[in-house]
């Protein structure tokens, strides 16, 4: 299959953007048309602010286990990470010719590779310009041909748009959990309420008795017509919770609902007790920019952001920049 060909089947596969599944398993119907035929792969999504994996899917057989393979990503020194290999021209590159064949330099290869059977690795990066958007590892037992890491290459541009796309139209047709409403009187007394609220807060609020926070929240917004905050709902999972002042000034309206995704890792950040300037340098970090990078983003000095990164280390109990990735990495997975 020519390259042109296996491109066009990709930009066909982007009419099918919200089943990340049914997407990488056609990609690797195209790949083992045009004749990469792996033993196994694995494939991400990534989100594109911290480079973390945030949905991954395999097919076939694949080496060593995956808490191996994210702390081998994010917190070992190796060759080809994805993370590297996304800000080169061409994201895609097999690890024998990344070590020009010598893969034993490699400890993804002498700890994962080599003892279940494997010969060679075959990565790819899907970036563009707005973000790493997603990744892929195809694994053989002979080495990867140049034709066939030349193709790998060739795609990367046309999956990273078919992924950031498919991530958009995903976003904009998904449709939030439903959440639920309370309305307290003056004395934060249950006026009425809906069976959701009810399910999000495990039946505390049938019975009358609410959550602390709700409290509090409440207390807020009669000062200041509104205000937001977190908590633990029945099932453990984030809630958030919005309060709005009603018209006779003691009564409040409760609105609670699922925390969105993107707000967790700020939450959890701010749980490690990070001021804002250290969550935007742990972000930073996350997506493997170095001190000069950061330094130059935010306007810092580089001793500055030594300082900061030392403070992160302490509030989270690491030492250093792999061992905070990789807590991260293995917790987003």
């Amino acid at each position: 299959m020519r390259p042109e060909a296996a491109s066009d089947l990709v930009e066909r596969l982007a009419l099918e953007p919200a089943d990340p599944d049914r997407f990488f398993s056609a990609l690797l119907d195209v790949l083992e048309e045009a004749g990469t035929t792996p033993v196994g792969a694995c494939y991400h999504l990534t989100d594109p602010a911290t480079g973390l994996f945030t949905w991954t899917g395999v097919r076939g057989e694949l080496p060593g286990d995956f808490t191996a393979a994210v702390q081998n990503e994010y917190e070992q020194d190796d060759v080809a990470k994805y993370r590297e290999l996304a800000r080169r021209p061409r994201a895609a590159t097999s690890l024998l010719d990344e070590t020009e064949g010598r893969p034993e330099v490699s400890r993804r290869y002498r700890e994962q590779l080599r003892p279940d059977g494997f010969a060679d690795e075959l990565r790819l990066a899907f970036a563009d310009g707005y973000g790493r958007w997603g990744s892929m590892g195809l694994f053989a037992d002979r080495a990867f041909t140049a034709a066939e890491v030349d193709l790998a290459g060739r795609l990367v541009p046309v999956v990273a748009r078919a992924l950031r796309l498919g991530v958009a139209v995903a976003a904009a047709q998904s449709r939030p959990e439903p959440g639920g409403f309370i309305v307290l009187d003056g004395d934060d007394h249950v006026v009425t309420r809906d069976e959701r609220a009810g399910d999000l807060l495990g039946g505390e609020a049938e019975t009358g008795g609410l959550p602390g926070v709700l409290h509090v929240v409440a207390a807020a917004a009669r000062a200041e017509g509104r205000a937001t905050s977190s908590t633990l709902g029945a099932d453990g999972a984030w809630l958030e919770v919005e309060a709005s002042r009603l018209v006779d000034g003691a009564g409040v309206a409760l609105a609670v609902r699922p925390a969105p995704p993107p707000s967790l890792l700020e939450l959890r950040l701010r749980a490690a007790g990070l001021t804002g300037r250290e969550r935007e340098i742990a972000l930073a970090v996350l997506r493997g920019d170095d001190t000069k990078t950061i330094a130059g983003a935010l306007h810092l000095s580089p001793w500055t952001v030594q300082d900061h990164l030392k403070a992160i280390f302490e509030k989270t109990g690491v030492r250093s920049r792999r061992e905070f990735a990789g807590r991260w990495a293995l917790a987003a997975a």
